[in-house]
């Protein structure tokens, strides 16, 4: 920062000039509201609401899902800091991003308004009484800046400035809700009712733009007491990729978007205001044949039909008897005594409706600490039991310490810290509080567990060993070892060589036991040796892999023109690889568990769970084929996998399976939901339940599609009138979850081995894929090993849950539920299980709304587990 420039500025102001102490952007004391993404150093410090992940993905346009350009701007940010300097030179600098008006600054001292700093990104504040003041700059709402740091009077620095846990409270709108109207940002309406009901607030509108479930995917692991979704204009009457929202699709993108924050915040209150007033639409709108009462219907029915499904904590505002004609400064947004009236009434129906409750000063308990073992020389597992929150209002967070430190909080009661080293450090103690977060002020952290120690594990005697060679897309030799290797001798170049071939580069996967080679172009069907040595694992003690270690591979033709394959091999954490080359990870959510599977390792989804992959198949075009095992666990119409999954529309290909296990392969023109937006073809023949089956689609054309099964063509017929494929930026690649129909379809069962090809494969190829042709090279299959688990799904649920658990051994089971007094009202399980995986159905339709517990006990082990149940 130049503070030389300002003091130049000073004189040329005829301001006082003061010895000057420089304060500078990564200070710990200057502390940052409304802020999802912040970096800092001694020079700048960079506020964001938005990942660049976010904006560099899918949800880009003129109008809409994400805005970019605006949502690079800074609403309801707020910079807070303590000193008792007389003066203080604040100093800000433009950046890329949305610039609709000038750099006006808010200023708050005490928390009483002070005054608005509008001379730009240099400015001076000053305190009217001596003393150590609390100050607030409010950053604009329509502008982008990076923060330069402070000059105070010398001898003067920051203090640390005590704030109060506050109730977290996010909006999500489009233009109304960013600010568009007011000039100043403490006149938006999200501004005005935080500071009224002192609220910590995150403003994630994004003006010209359409509300979309990306927005609740930037708080999933945040928490959040409140929300108020405005749902605005642009949501239909604006194009989004050439397309109209129809009340369908818009019905389809809210009920996913409340669904999400549901899942994710099942404690969170949430308010829905349906369209404002407006003078822009009295009558049709010319291109969608819909009126603005068609729209606000929309949303009141959907809002309606949840509430209806025992949401007690879902809201529903109509945005009209908050505004009339009087609160507009053009004919959709409003003036900022617009805004401001708009906030007074939200309060007044947010005091009516629901209230942050006194704090409970009861301390929850201490955790007990299961299992606390080392996996290998770099990984500690750790699993704990449950803590009740005792209020159905309050939520249990755990904070995890490593050597009296605190390292990780999680709201799991498992883990994983693979941020350890035992060839260094030869022990770790560890131990566990868990904090009661209710809704508001009161975050109170309870007792500790007693402290465990967890010490170097014993020798390794497994040696490092190649499990498999994979040629793959004609230019990467994939490289499965059956242990995690070094990250340094595994990417060493040196250490490999392949005859005939030349690598270029080496790398190594996330879950650290696949290493990609990128070779010169290899023959199709030809058979390679590849050499490798002096590679060492994670293990203690270290095993390296012997130097002129031999492996022979082919690079098979089932093995070519993959746009994307993802063998589900994984044995831990959450991670699904990419083994295309194409690098299209992603990961798995909720009731997921790994599984023996039909090649190797496999998902297992429960209903509600699913994997999303980092970007959806934009570039997937005819012909293409998708190819895949499952094993289907009930007889519902579920969702096998889609490859850009848009919420209310019909984009790019999807593959499920009827109640009648009739399997179906579909296509979309980005259109609303029906048969003028698709073209499918659903199988004759069926899948059995509750076996594993191979299932292939091959799309050559809109008339030329063939369903296979173990091998066989499945016959089948067509319906829809579709004969494009559109893609949408937007598009999720999701496996076990479709929503583009409105209503949210998963899986049940397990997946294993997913092929999708950029070509048409032959019925000779299928049928090698249904045969499981066993892949050429070093096999050594180490299916996963089944652990002691509990989950459940959905959660919360209505009007039933899925509980899914497993035992490593066989052994006597008892499954109870607990109501939050203690009483059990449920016993579900009891009695002797073999060593497997099981799967239940929980209806709590007989039970009072509200918080219960799981508790499993097998042998001496007990693990708990949470649900809400919502009437």
């Amino acid at each position: 920062m130049r503070f030389n420039m300002i003091m130049m500025l000073i004189l040329l102001l005829g301001m006082r000039v003061f010895s000057s102490a420089t304060i500078h952007p990564d200070n710990p004391l200057i502390e940052v509201d409304g802020a999802l993404f912040i970096t800092a150093d001694t020079n700048r410090m960079v506020m964001d609401r938005y990942s660049q992940e976010v904006l560099d993905s899918a949800m880009l346009g003129t109008v809409n899902l994400i805005a970019p350009y605006v949502a690079a701007t800074q609403a309801g940010m707020v910079l807070r800091f303590r000193t008792a300097s007389p003066v203080i030179a604040v100093a800000f600098e433009q950046r890329q991003g949305g610039f609709y008006q000038n750099p006006y600054f808010d200023v708050y001292c005490d928390g009483v308004f002070k005054n608005h700093a509008t001379s730009g990104l240099t400015f001076f504040i000053s305190a009217s009484a001596p003393g150590a003041h609390s100050w607030e700059i409010m950053l604009p709402h329509l502008y982008s800046v990076n923060f330069q740091g402070l000059e105070l009077d010398s001898g003067y620095a920051l203090e640390n400035d005590s704030i109060l846990q506050r109730p977290v409270y996010v909006a999500i709108g489009n233009s109304i809700t960013h600010g568009m109207g007011q000039t100043y940002s403490n006149t938006t309406y999200p501004v005005s009712l935080a500071r009224k009901k002192n609220w910590k607030l995150y403003n994630l509108a994004v003006g010209g733009s359409k509300i979309a479930e990306a927005v609740s995917m930037l708080v999933r692991d945040r928490d959040v007491d409140v929300f108020t979704i405005m749902w605005g204009f642009n949501d239909f009457t604006a194009q989004f990729l050439s397309t109209y929202d129809t009340t369908q699709s818009i019905h389809g993108r809210l009920a996913s978007l409340i669904a999400d924050l549901r899942v994710h915040h099942p404690l969170a209150a949430i308010y829905v205001v349906t369209p404002s007033f407006t003078t822009r639409w009295g009558g049709l709108n010319a291109l969608t044949g819909l009126t603005i009462d068609d729209y606000r219907k929309a949303t009141r029915n959907i809002i309606d039909s949840m509430q209806q499904s025992g949401d007690t904590l879902l809201f529903k505002l109509e945005g009209t008897d908050f505004s009339d004609i009087n609160s507009l400064t053009d004919e959709v947004h409003f003036t900022p005594a617009g805004a401001v009236r708009f906030a007074d009434s939200l309060e007044k129906y947010v005091l009516e409706r629901w209230n942050v409750p006194a704090c409970d000063t009861v301390l929850p308990a201490a955790p007990v600490i299961f299992q606390s073992i080392a996996l290998d020389a770099r990984q500690v597992a750790l699993s704990w039991n449950s803590i009740e929150a005792g209020n159905p209002r309050n939520a249990i967070v755990y904070h995890v310490y490593r050597d009296s430190m605190p390292f990780l909080s999680t709201s799991d009661t498992v883990l994983i810290d693979d941020g350890v080293d035992f060839s260094v450090v030869p022990s770790y103690r560890y131990s566990i509080s868990a904090v009661r977060q209710a809704l508001g002020q009161c975050h109170i952290e309870g007792l500790m567990s007693d402290e465990v120690l967890v010490t170097t594990p014993p020798p390794d005697s497994v040696p490092l060993r190649i499990k498999q060679v994979y040629g793959v897309n004609g230019t990467s030799v994939l490289i499965a070892f059956n242990k995690t290797v070094d990250s340094v001798s595994a990417v060493n170049s040196a250490n490999y060589s392949i005859t005939g071939l030349t690598v270029s580069s080496v790398s190594l996967s996330k879950s650290r036991d696949l290493v990609t080679l990128i070779v010169s172009p290899m023959a199709l069907n030809e058979s390679y040796q590849m050499i490798a040595g002096n590679i060492q694992d994670r293990s203690l003690p270290v095993h390296t892999l012997p130097s002129g270690t031999a492996a022979d591979f082919i690079c098979s033709d089932l093995n070519n023109n993959l746009h994307s394959w993802w063998p589900l091999d994984e044995k831990t954490e959450s991670l699904v690889l990419d083994w295309s080359g194409n690098n299209n990870d992603g990961g798995c959510f909720y009731g997921f568990s790994r599984t023996p599977g039909m090649l190797e390792n496999a998902l297992h989804f429960t209903p509600g769970a699913y994997a999303q992959m980092a970007s959806g198949l934009h570039g997937l075009h005819f012909p293409f084929t998708i190819a895949l095992w499952i094993n289907r666990e009930d007889d519902l119409t579920r969702a096998i996998l889609s490859t850009e999954d848009v919420s209310g529309s019909y984009y790019g290909a999807w593959m499920g399976i009827s109640a009648s296990g009739q399997v179906q392969i579909n296509f979309g023109n980005g259109g609303s939901p029906g048969p003028g937006s698709r073209k499918t073809k659903v199988s004759a023949n069926t899948v059995v339940e509750n076996a594993w089956t191979h299932v292939a689609a091959v799309v050559n054309s809109a008339t030329d599609m063939t369903l296979y099964i173990d091998g066989v063509d499945g016959g089948g017929t067509y319906s829809g009138t579709a004969t494009t494929m559109a893609h949408s930026v937007a598009g999720k690649m999701q496996i076990g979850y479709q929503t583009s129909a409105g209503t949210p379809l998963y899986y049940d069962g397990s997946m294993d081995d997913i092929r999708i090809y950029d070509s048409v494969l032959t019925q000779d190829q299928i049928t090698r894929l249904a045969a499981a042709e066993p892949s050429t090279g070093i096999v050594d299959n180490n299916p996963v090993k089944r652990v002691f688990s509990l989950a459940v799904m959905p959660n919360p649920f209505n009007p039933s849950a899925m509980i899914a658990f497993s035992i490593p051994t066989a052994q006597r089971v008892v499954l109870d539920a607990f109501d939050v007094k203690g009483s059990r009202v449920a016993r579900l399980v009891d009695g002797k299980r073999e060593a497997g995986e099981y799967r239940i159905v929980w209806a709590g339709s007989q039970q009072a709304s509200g918080v219960y517990l799981l508790r499993m006990q097998a042998g001496t082990k007990i693990m708990e587990r949470k649900l809400v149940y919502l009437k």
